[in-house]
């Protein structure tokens, strides 16, 4: 008596027009029909053919370890077995030779003992197909993936904040739930115009709603180009890898995706160089994209443009510089404006300090009265029997939840108020010499301090630079500055202009 296992697998994307039921009717069939008794039936459903490192496939052996009697595994085609050429004959030829265990093909099977080098050369063959036929499925995939990245789509399951969408005669697309917004926008507030510390943000966000698990969930989000309405373009045949703008809106703007590389060590040599530390956040006047930079041949040498091919705009790098350092220098305050200044910041940190800790006794106060709640239900559920196991388990757990997130906030407030009077007091005594602070920056610091002084909306010209988040603590300065006006967006782009009297902040 002949007997055998039969072995069926089928891949979350496979190509193939059986299904597990059908593979095992024609397995069965073979079986019946040329005298083979099946004692076993191993599956891998949606697993790859690229390797054996597969759980039913790995059962299999264990079994004809344990059952030497079973000589023959029956399978649907060669591409159900592997579509790894050169590692499925190495396995057939050992398990024939060393076990004398065959891998039949019901589909693709002849009359020929399988030690006939005709055999070997028809499943070699077989094989290959089965290899190729892999190797085209990645290929189209790989080939629809850069399709789709081209167009600014992902063409994959929607990331947290975002939902599928396919309205009618569209491609397949992601957008914004609507229900996510400000936690985003807390995340970019924490993260990019406080500067606080990732873990206080994290912290923050989680408060906030945000309620994606494991350690590196924050910083996902944080490194994933999409949040900044941009798509990762990846290598295909020879054609590099890129971002492009996406077809779908951002969470965060765009400049400040490679703020975010920094902050975890993989920063673009694209973006940050010593030469030109402006390259991916400063902006010409012609276009929404951030300038590139490059070196242009002078008469003895070359010398660094930020520049925009397309808009034909080029700039200086070292012109931009020199007209940075006077508007950083003219932003900078004499001594008695430094002392008015350091004096009403304390007074107004000494009432924030004092909000939030009336803000902290409040919330322990509730803390108290939760665990006096929990001492009562103990009393009504172990010594007088009033309430029954399932209303106290229910409370029980619902008190504690509360508890915890009570001990969550009352963290987060005293984490964020770890800075010292002492502390702010030296920090603002530097800014008798804001430009002194940023030669003194590494190129992510100088980008992330350029953001916080001027916004996303930095661009430059000719005449200067323009801005349009106006900082209260300098309006008094900028009408001054003669290399730094006022963004106003016109029909023929964005122009210089004067800055409005007592004009608001604007981010």
């Amino acid at each position: 008596m002949k007997f055998a296992v039969q072995y069926r697998r089928i891949s979350d994307k496979d190509q193939s027009y059986h299904s597990l039921a059908s593979q095992s009717t024609y397995n069965l069939e073979f079986a019946e029909k040329n005298g083979y008794t099946v004692v076993n039936d191993f599956i891998d459903d949606g697993r790859s053919a690229k390797n054996f490192n597969r759980p039913g496939w790995k059962a299999l052996v264990q079994f004809l370890r344990s059952n030497t009697h079973v000589k023959f595994v029956l399978i649907y085609d060669y591409s159900r077995f592997s579509r790894n050429a050169g590692e499925a004959l190495e396995l057939i030829e050992r398990y024939e030779r060393v076990h004398n265990i065959h891998i039949l093909s019901v589909s693709q099977h002849i009359p020929l003992n399988p030690s006939d080098p005709m055999y070997f050369d028809f499943r070699a063959r077989m094989l290959v197909h089965a290899e190729t036929e892999r190797r085209i499925i990645s290929d189209r995939t790989l080939r629809g993936i850069r399709a789709a990245r081209e167009g600014g789509r992902l063409g994959s399951l929607a990331p947290y904040g975002y939902i599928n969408v396919r309205r009618k005669g569209e491609k397949p697309n992601i957008e914004k739930t609507g229900k996510h917004d400000e936690i985003f926008e807390g995340i970019f507030t924490d993260v990019f115009e406080d500067q606080l510390p990732l873990q206080i943000a994290h912290r923050n966000a989680k408060l906030n709603g945000f309620n994606r698990k494991g350690k590196s969930a924050f910083r996902w989000v944080l490194e994933n180009p999409a949040y900044y309405g941009l798509v990762y373009v990846p290598e295909y045949r020879g054609k590099k890898s890129y971002y492009t703008e996406a077809s779908f809106e951002g969470y965060f703007p765009k400049e400040y995706f490679y703020i975010a590389q920094g902050m975890f060590g993989s920063q673009p040599k694209i973006i940050f160089n010593d030469e030109v530390p402006l390259r991916g956040i400063l902006k010409g006047m012609k276009s929404d994209k951030a300038l590139t930079a490059g070196k242009s041949k002078g008469n003895t040498k070359y010398y660094w443009y930020y520049r925009n091919d397309k808009q034909k705009e080029y700039y200086s790098a070292i012109k931009v510089h020199k007209m940075l350092k006077n508007v950083l220098q003219a932003l900078s305050f004499k001594a008695n404006q430094q002392h008015f200044l350091i004096d009403e910041c304390l007074r107004i940190y000494q009432e924030e300090t004092g909000k939030q800790q009336i803000t902290i006794d409040s919330l322990e106060k509730e803390m108290d009265q939760l665990y006096r709640k929990l001492d009562r239900l103990e009393s009504q559920f172990i010594e007088k029997g009033e309430i029954d196991a399932e209303t106290y388990k229910k409370w029980n757990a619902r008190f504690y939840s509360d508890i915890r997130s009570k001990e969550r906030q009352i963290n987060a407030l005293k984490e964020s108020g770890d800075m010292t009077q002492s502390d702010l007091q030296k920090g603002l005594e530097k800014l008798t010499d804001i430009y002194s602070i940023y030669e003194n920056l590494d190129v992510m610091e100088k980008q992330r301090m350029i953001l916080m002084l001027f916004g996303s909306e930095f661009r430059v010209s000719s005449e200067g630079f323009g801005t349009l988040k106006l900082n209260p603590i300098f309006m008094d300065k900028y009408k001054n500055i003669k290399q730094l006006r006022y963004l106003q967006a016109t029909k023929k782009g964005m122009i210089l202009t004067s800055f409005p009297e007592g004009a608001p902040s604007r981010t």
